[in-house]
């Protein structure tokens, strides 16, 4: 009997040990998924801060054409008034509200909605029109009520507009910013005409895309592909559009965004290029 015991005491001096080593994996196994997990909520936190971030240069891009714009008005009201010669005629300048309705009434509009961002967003201003704009909003009750048919309005448009395009454009610009992507300001181009749609917008663009936009400052016309989707969203807090607002209205409570998502670049030769051909070349 004292021989059975002796035999298994290196056995009951294994136990413990044993015990202990899994009692160790089983504690390094949730705390291998908590670090997974931790992880993943991470990557989500940076990429919403990216996406917070590229909607922070598109209201600073904005601000500033809002400003440039509010000194070429200031500039203008600043110089003296022109003084007629004799036997002239006056030209009676538009106020400025029908300035700014007269200039947009030579933007041209194509009817496909993923034409362009213009087109996109009057085709949205329309659907506004028919289906919210008649509802009320004037007591707490009615807001509310209002605000979930925008929202059940807006995903429904998200969905509806979204498709693979190829557009024609012209870079107008390009400018860095302080992250990683470029800035470009783009104008959409009829193919078939050379008629500008809409007008310009801006986009970020980055890695190998932007640096082959860059590549050659003299080629400016170039065949975008991608897909292009509306993103309409509802904010609560705009009724009404402000001066120095960064972003559109489509009507109130709805704000204007749209995404772009780049699948092909090439650039286009001078023939087709419309108009390009039958023009005399430098010389």
């Amino acid at each position: 009997m004292i021989r059975s015991a002796l035999r298994m005491f290196p056995a009951l001096l294994i136990l413990p040990v044993a015990i202990a080593f899994n009692t160790q994996i089983a504690h390094a196994e949730p705390s291998l998924i908590e670090l997974r997990q931790e992880n993943e909520r991470l990557r989500e936190q940076v990429a919403e801060l990216d996406a917070r971030l590229a909607e922070a240069r598109r209201r600073i891009a904005r601000l500033e054409e809002i400003i440039r714009e509010l000194r070429r008005q200031m500039d203008e009201l600043d110089a003296p008034d022109p003084i007629p010669s004799p036997g002239d005629e006056r030209v009676i300048e538009a106020e400025p509200e029908m300035q700014e309705r007269i200039a947009e009434e030579k933007i041209v509009i194509p009817d496909d909605p993923l034409a362009a961002p213009d087109a996109l967003l009057a085709a949205l201003e329309k659907e506004y029109e028919d289906v919210l704009a008649h509802l009320p909003d004037n007591t707490e009750r009615e807001a509310q009520q209002f605000l979930i048919e925008a929202r059940r309005w807006a995903r429904q448009a998200s969905f509806r507009h979204r498709g693979q395009v190829e557009w024609m454009v012209r870079i107008l610009d390009a400018a860095p910013t302080d992250g990683r992507d470029t800035e470009f300001t783009i104008q959409v181009i009829d193919g078939e005409t050379g008629t500008e749609w809409g007008r310009p917008f801006r986009i970020l663009i980055g890695g190998r895309d932007a640096g082959r936009l860059q590549a050659d400052p003299a080629r400016s016309m170039w065949m975008m592909g991608g897909v292009f989707a509306a993103q309409p969203v509802v904010n609560p807090d705009r009724r009404a559009p402000a001066i120095f607002d960064a972003t559109q209205l489509i009507g109130p409570y709805i704000e204007f965004h749209y995404s772009f998502t780049i699948k092909s670049l090439r650039p286009l030769d001078r023939e087709e290029i419309p108009g390009a051909a039958s023009e005399e070349p430098d010389r």
